[in-house]
């Protein structure tokens, strides 16, 4: 989990503070109601905390699907983690 979390480690969103909370006057109305939804009726800020907004659990992404695999250091790129159904 550490080494996606620190692929998500990208300079701050313009529109959020450092707490990963909207700027008022930067952020859009849709983007306001958008944030009032995530964190109170919905509750998704329950799982989903910030700054990352992951849920803190290991999920299969099927990355591969974004990529060509190639043949490298003389063997295929293997999977790593809990995925199984890596073709």
């Amino acid at each position: 989990m550490a080494e996606f979390q620190d692929l998500l480690d990208f300079p701050p969103a313009p529109k959020l503070n450092i707490l990963a909370a909207s700027i008022m006057p930067r952020a859009s109305p849709n983007e306001l109601a958008g944030e009032t939804l995530f964190f109170g009726k919905a509750q998704c800020s329950a799982c989903h905390t910030p700054p990352y907004y992951t849920d803190n659990l290991m999920h299969n992404l099927h990355v591969e699907r974004f990529y060509k695999r190639r043949w490298s250091t003389g063997s295929w790129p293997r999977p790593t983690g809990r995925s199984r159904n890596f073709r």
